[in-house]
C-alpha cells in the first residue's frame, strides 16, 4: 500500500512539473520522496538547486536544513561518508 503512494506521489509531482516546470512545491515533493527512498544526498543536492533559483522560498530552505540534519546512519549504505 505505502509502495502504491510513493509511486501515484511522485507522479502527481511529475504531472505538476511538466505543466508547471517552476512548480516549487511539486520540486520539493520530488526532493521528499528522494529522502523517503534514503537518497539523501541526492535529495539535498536537488534542494540545494530549488533554493539556489528559488532564495526567497523559505519552504524550500528549510528542507535544505532538514536534509542536512539527517545522520549517516538513516542513509543509505552507499551514500554514507559521501559529504563533508
Amino acid at each position: 500500500m505505502r509502495i502504491a503512494k510513493l509511486s501515484d506521489a511522485a507522479t502527481s509531482f511529475a504531472a505538476a512539473l511538466a505543466a508547471d516546470p517552476t512548480n516549487v512545491r511539486a520540486q520539493l515533493g520530488q526532493v521528499r520522496l528522494l529522502a523517503i527512498d534514503r537518497k539523501v544526498d541526492e535529495a539535498l543536492a536537488r534542494a540545494d538547486k530549488v533554493v539556489a533559483e528559488n532564495p526567497k522560498s523559505a519552504e524550500a530552505k528549510l528542507l535544505q536544513g532538514e536534509l542536512k540534519l539527517v545522520p549517516e546512519t538513516r542513509r543509505a549504505p552507499a551514500q554514507r561518508s559521501s559529504r563533508p
